[in-house]
């Protein structure tokens, strides 16, 4: 549209639209956001129905993960996994912690724990995912207890 079309509907703010749409666009470039979470996903050559492969694509993602965190100098208080099986439908189910993590074992077992509850075996899987968000500065604290797991 011309821009005095866009004016009469819009005031001020259609000069600026016609300008954006044109192209032109006089404000820096912001090339710095923030990280709201990180992950890692591994779509399989063929559909995946072995727990023992499934657990070690988890704990190599697991590792990955640590890393970053370790990087970046935060850890998180959520670990979140994607599955998606071969007719493409995906779920991604969460656990949100009581005290921060950044180290691989227990990233791992985070995502061990939702994949037992929440995959169904007998549905062999695609493509797997794991992440980690809600980031606080600092390291972790370690917790007395060991969320979804027996104590004994």
């Amino acid at each position: 549209l011309p821009e005095e079309v866009l004016v009469g509907q819009f005031g001020a703010h259609g000069a600026a639209m016609a300008r954006h749409a044109r192209g032109i666009d006089s404000r820096p470039v912001q090339t710095v956001r923030v990280v709201k979470s990180i992950s890692q996903e591994t779509t399989f050559h063929r559909d995946v129905g072995d727990p023992q492969i499934l657990r070690a694509t988890l704990q190599q993602m697991s590792h990955r993960l640590a890393n970053s965190l370790q990087k970046k100098g935060v850890s998180a208080r959520t670990v979140t996994l994607k599955l998606r099986y071969s007719d493409f439908s995906t779920h991604t189910r969460q656990l949100t912690l009581d005290a921060p993590i950044r180290d691989a074992e227990t990233i791992y077992r985070r995502g061990v724990y939702l994949l037992r509850e929440h995959w169904h075996a007998s549905r062999p899987l695609r493509l797997i995912g794991l992440g980690v968000s809600h980031f606080v500065a600092g390291v972790e604290q370690k917790s007395l207890f060991v969320e979804g797991e027996d104590a004994g």
